[in-house]
């Protein structure tokens, strides 16, 4: 039950309400004398004891208690005074109050005087000739008799315990015993024979990593996947290209293909793991058109360009499609600082397909084919930190121009 339950229970009807008279007070020795003269006087209260309840609490305690009557004021609270209220509980949710409004007092001058009042108060009330003016939601009341959570915690188990031992006790002793030797059977077995398990599992374990260390390993190489930039795989690499993705295209002939592509495929590598390249390379003999478009649309069609195959083999373009940008490697640009015609490889007028091996590598400045790609690592690291220059163009040109 609860303490609120109890001290003030429900009561609707007007003249048959039950009413709680409750003394505030404070748990020091000041008020000691207030409880003890309270005490007395509800002992020797003689008046309808099955409708009336007197109690007290302790403001510190009880602070929900005392915040929800605080709206209806301290009415005769000063020194030596103690606040009295008077409740009714008129339904389960509400209650109705009033304060006394001359307080207890502990002097021996006023004692007798608010003792009268107070009763006279109570007897009016229940004879219904004053009201309850003040209504607040029921406030909580804390039982500080109640016992803590670890101790009915504890007081449970014991409960429990004492249980089991009496129902013990009604079994035959030999049978309590039977069964005990018989779980400590089945236990002993059930370890011993986990144990056997985990040995035999070691012991497989042992010798299935001993056979793979005489096993000789194979070394791994990763693949590099270099698709060809074409007519049906444009529009996927370049066009149509994710957004971040990057299709980095190796410009080649036929002749120099083999050469070129195992080399390509070495550098780029590392960058192989990420998803965000993709590799290709272009045949010039059939596209050379399309880079000529691409890099007349990067001029702003100013000039109309004459371009040397020969010097475009090795290029590497690194093309953004979906910002619509790229950029250029060339191994002429990796050793010296040229102008943008000079390393897109239409200002040299001279065509070096009409000079031997031997009479190119007598020619200042000229690059032998296997060293084309020597500086495309460098370049792929400046690309990757964004250092590089960006052309940017209006549209991606057509694989049939």
């Amino acid at each position: 039950m609860k303490v609120s339950t109890w001290l003030y229970p429900v009561e609707p009807r007007r003249t048959h309400r039950k009413l709680c008279v409750v003394l505030f007070t404070r748990n020091t020795e000041a008020h000691d004398v207030h409880r003890r003269m309270f005490r007395a006087y509800a002992q020797s209260w003689d008046q309808s004891r099955d409708r009336v309840q007197l109690a007290y609490i302790y403001e510190d305690k009880q602070t929900s208690f005392i915040h929800a009557l605080a709206q209806g004021g301290e009415h005769g609270y000063r020194e030596n005074v103690l606040r009295v209220a008077i409740l009714w509980r008129r339904d389960s949710d509400n209650i109705t109050y009033n304060w006394f409004k001359a307080g207890w007092s502990a002097e021996e001058a006023s004692r007798e005087n608010s003792h009268t009042m107070l009763t006279e108060m109570v007897q009016n009330l229940l004879v219904n000739k004053e009201i309850l003016a003040l209504t607040t939601p029921l406030p909580l009341l804390i039982d500080e008799h109640a016992q803590t959570l670890l101790t009915r915690v504890w007081v449970r188990l014991l409960e429990w315990g004492d249980r089991a031992y009496h129902a013990l006790l009604s079994f035959d002793i030999w049978t309590i015993t039977t069964m005990i030797m018989s779980m400590f059977c089945i236990f002993g077995v059930g370890y011993i024979m986990r144990q056997a398990t985990l040995l035999e599992e070691e012991s497989v374990t042992g010798r299935r990593s001993q056979q793979q260390r005489n096993i000789p390993r194979r070394r791994k190489e990763a693949v590099v996947c270099i698709q060809e930039l074409r007519g049906m795989t444009y529009d996927p690499l370049v066009r149509n290209s994710s957004a971040g993705n990057i299709t980095v295209v190796l410009l080649l002939t036929e002749e120099s293909q083999d050469k070129l592509l195992q080399r390509f495929s070495e550098i780029v590598q590392p960058y192989s793991m990420s998803r965000f390249f993709t590799f290709s390379f272009l045949q010039l003999e059939q596209y050379l058109p399309w880079y000529r478009h691409l890099l007349e649309e990067t001029l702003d069609f100013k000039r109309n360009l004459d371009i040397n195959i020969r010097n475009c083999i090795g290029t590497v373009l690194a093309i953004n499609g979906y910002r619509k940008y790229y950029c250029v490697y060339h191994a002429t640009t990796m050793r010296k600082k040229e102008g943008a015609g000079s390393f897109m490889g239409f200002d040299d007028s001279s065509d070096s397909s009409d000079y031997s091996d031997e009479e190119v590598s007598k020619i200042e400045g000229a690059i032998f084919e296997a060293n084309l790609l020597d500086g495309l690592n460098n370049w792929l690291e400046r690309f990757y930190e964004g250092s590089l220059r960006r052309f940017k163009v209006e549209y991606w040109p057509s694989m049939g121009e």
